[in-house]
């Protein structure tokens, strides 16, 4: 050891931190996966740690007692997290298809024109008023 300084040994050598690299995902299916068709979706319940989307198909409208039948066909529970990657997916892909087609995804006549959160922490729709 001269001046105060010594080699490093082999064994003593610094390790470097690995490198950082964001995998990408190779997707496997499931012997249990199952593909459904979906044209309604429900959350079904939210808690401080996940989020249950239902998602069903609809079969009519019994004019009689003036209701929606929908039928239920999977229900999805994720953490928040997920949920929200969801959300933010949903809308990338949705701006990607019309940047693309030059056309804006056109909801349906059913009279919802916005979903906010109320003063109570309750989930609102604001509807369009009936015609008179």
């Amino acid at each position: 050891m001269q001046g105060g300084s010594r080699d490093l040994q082999p064994t003593e050598a610094k390790a470097e931190p690995p490198e950082q690299f964001q995998p990408i995902p190779r997707f496997v299916r499931s012997k249990d996966f199952i593909a459904v068709y979906a044209n309604h979706v429900f959350f079904s319940g939210t808690t401080i740690w996940d989020m249950r989307i239902s998602f069903g198909e609809v079969q009519g409208v019994n004019v009689d007692r003036k209701e929606l039948v929908v039928e239920d066909r999977v229900a999805v529970t994720m953490p928040l997290q997920v949920a929200k990657v969801l959300a933010l997916s949903i809308e990338a892909n949705l701006q990607q298809y019309e940047k693309q087609t030059g056309k804006a995804v056109a909801l349906p006549e059913i009279g919802m024109t916005k979903i906010s959160i109320g003063p109570d922490g309750m989930i609102t729709e604001r509807h369009k008023p009936e015609p008179k």
